[in-house]
């Protein structure tokens, strides 16, 4: 993972750690390999957590919080964040609230949230929809 980590001493316990799988057996480096990828997602979750907004329920923020952990590697930069920050909030927005975005946008937050499972996700019904349904009665 190419994520690098706001806080100096998050990365030196990673190099640690990684130090640590070098100098021991193929039995212990697994071990050690899952706990550094333990420690990581660990570090990602906390330094994600400033994102919360105060507004979002914890269901909310449980699956934007994914989002934005699954997608945190190909946004790296302040920039890049701020674009990653802004597509959680569209995809956000979109399952939980029923907001309409162009089929691009939408086609782009749908692939970066691939897999990403939230229980109980209101069901939102269009005007298109409501009009074709009276139309057919």
């Amino acid at each position: 993972m190419q994520f690098t980590f706001p806080k100096a001493t998050s990365e030196a316990s990673i190099f640690l750690l990684k130090d640590s799988v070098l100098d021991c057996g193929k039995d212990q480096r697994h071990r050690w390999t899952c706990r550094i990828e333990r420690e990581t997602k660990n570090m990602e979750a906390d330094y994600v957590k400033q994102f919360k907004s105060f507004c979002e329920s914890d269901k909310q923020w449980r699956a934007r919080e994914e989002f934005i952990i699954r997608n945190l590697e190909n946004f790296q930069d302040d920039s890049e964040m701020d674009k990653l920050l802004a597509l959680s909030m569209v995809w956000a927005n979109h399952v939980f609230m029923g907001c309409r975005y162009s089929d691009e946008l939408l086609g782009r937050v749908f692939t970066m949230a691939k897999g990403i499972q939230v229980e109980d996700a209101p069901h939102f019904t269009t005007r298109d929809e409501i009009m074709k349904r009276n139309q057919s009665n």
